[in-house]
């Protein structure tokens, strides 16, 4: 039955009228309940939700404003890649919804969704395209065999296709974004201590030629990345920390992050492969800031926080920075959790370092594990002075 969709009905478009309804939840839903991130072509945003595979479909539980689960039936699904057990992850569109995603990260899933809805993997898109086929076509067949041959999670393959100058644009496009509202802080004294904080981190020039590292006027306590190395600090996290190494251990993360090209992985992830295409290729300034808007909604994976942890830890040796302190900033982090001490009033922000990020008590214990090594103090206690006041002079413009 795989494929066939003639005797499914047709669901509404839009999950917020009250006029229209869904099709109703089945009731022979199987027990296990997946985590996902759902976002349709009606808001500029996603949502973390509940997925269940039924005998009738994909379920969609816990959506913001929905009275009702959303039910996508397997014939009607499609992917821009192929999925693969191997991949452990799925980006699903729905025929019916033309713009809706959903991303879920978990081998379990995705092999489940695979006994049911075959036109999703490998096998049947090299099929679907074993014929001539456009130019454009061509360059979409070759990332999916790329996908196949390599064994990759197809999200981060076709981000490590993009341009870097592409990349790079994009994600100056999420700084500007993001930081609309906060200055970049340029006071020189300060400016010089974080950009010998990144040269010890990156120590070829080619490596810092790829990233650039900003700090705003914030009081959020958090750093991000963005696609194409833009790495932003914020006043917040830097008078947060109680020493160098912890500010040194924190951009060491978000660096790995952008080495591991995890940013524009969760781009590829949160507006699908053709929206990216058309980035790349070159889309208007107003599609590129509401591109911006759906990636500072996302979120990355627990495995991808792993893998950057990873990489900071590796950068943190190489540069012979000392791992404990970053250590103690996260049990610091861990007693301040159940608080809510770094959220904004009101509620969360996306941008939350406690919110976004694995528990700050299991990353502690994962940098306390690793094996100690000779190290320095990332900065003089003269530079760490002025890094903390780095926001004494500002500049409107990042």
């Amino acid at each position: 039955m795989c494929g066939m969709e003639k005797d499914w009905r047709k669901p509404s478009t839009s999950m917020h009228s009250k006029k229209t309804s869904h099709i109703p939840a089945p009731r022979n839903l199987r027990s296990k309940t997946w985590r996902g991130r759902y976002s349709n072509a009606e808001t500029a945003g996603s949502s973390i939700v509940g997925v269940k595979l039924t005998d009738r479909g994909v379920v969609i539980e816990d959506m913001p404003d929905a009275t009702e689960p959303l039910v996508w039936p397997y014939g009607a699904l499609s992917t821009d890649t192929p999925i693969t057990i191997a991949s452990g992850e799925a980006l699903l569109n729905y025929k019916h919804m033309p713009g809706a995603t959903l991303y879920v990260d978990d081998g379990g899933f995705v092999k489940d969704l695979c006994q049911s809805a075959k036109q999703l993997t490998t096998r049947s898109h090299r099929w679907r395209w074993a014929g001539p086929a456009l130019a454009a076509a061509a360059i979409i067949v070759a990332v999916f065999g790329a996908v196949w041959l390599a064994d990759l999670k197809p999200a981060r393959t076709i981000a490590g296709l993009m341009p870097h100058s592409a990349r790079e644009a994009f994600g100056t496009k999420v700084v500007a974004f993001m930081t609309k509202s906060h200055a970049v802080c340029v006071a020189p004294e300060g400016k010089a201590a974080l950009d010998k904080l990144a040269r010890r981190l990156m120590p070829t020039e080619m490596a810092r030629k790829n990233f650039r590292i900003i700090a705003v006027d914030w009081s959020l306590v958090n750093a991000f990345a963005a696609p194409g190395g833009q790495i932003v600090i914020t006043r917040g996290l830097i008078l947060a920390a109680k020493t160098p190494d912890e500010v040194a251990g924190i951009l060491a993360h978000e660096i790995g992050h952008g080495l591991e090209l995890h940013p524009e992985a969760g781009m590829v992830r949160t507006i699908g492969l053709s929206a990216a295409l058309d980035l790349i290729m070159g889309g208007s300034s107003g599609t590129a800031g509401g591109l911006a808007g759906l990636l500072i909604e996302s979120s990355y994976s627990r495995n991808d926080e792993r893998a950057a942890d990873l990489q900071g830890l590796r950068l943190m040796k190489r540069a012979k920075i000392s791992q404990q302190g970053l250590s103690e900033f996260f049990a610091r982090l861990a007693k301040k959790e159940r608080g809510g001490f770094f959220r904004k009033k009101g509620g969360s922000s996306p941008l939350d370092l406690v919110g976004s990020h694995p528990r700050s008590g299991e990353r502690a214990r994962l940098i306390d594990a690793t094996a100690r090594y000779p190290s320095t103090p990332a900065l003089s206690p003269t530079e760490w002075r002025e890094l903390r006041n780095i926001c004494r002079m500002k500049s409107k413009r990042p």
